[in-house]
């Protein structure tokens, strides 16, 4: 399954925010469980929510560096 920008705005938004490291925000991992993404489709989805940072929709928290390429929760934009 690949979900479209839609789908992956309404998990962000209904799926509950836990603490994260020192951040708050939505699982990565809870939001590919909610989606019903496989390892296969992870990249894509990781690819819709780089756009959607972009376009101002979501904020992304990423791990420290070095590691700050993988991303560890997901926040909507207030």
């Amino acid at each position: 399954m690949n979900p479209t920008l839609d789908e992956i705005m309404t998990s962000i938004r209904y799926l509950p925010w836990k603490t994260v490291g020192k951040q708050t925000g939505v699982p990565y991992l809870d939001l590919l469980t909610d989606l019903g993404v496989g390892v296969q489709e992870a990249a894509q989805v990781k690819e819709k929510l780089l756009l959607l940072e972009r376009k101002g929709k979501i904020t992304l928290v990423c791990m420290d560096p070095p590691n700050n390429s993988h991303i560890v929760a997901v926040r909507t934009r207030r």
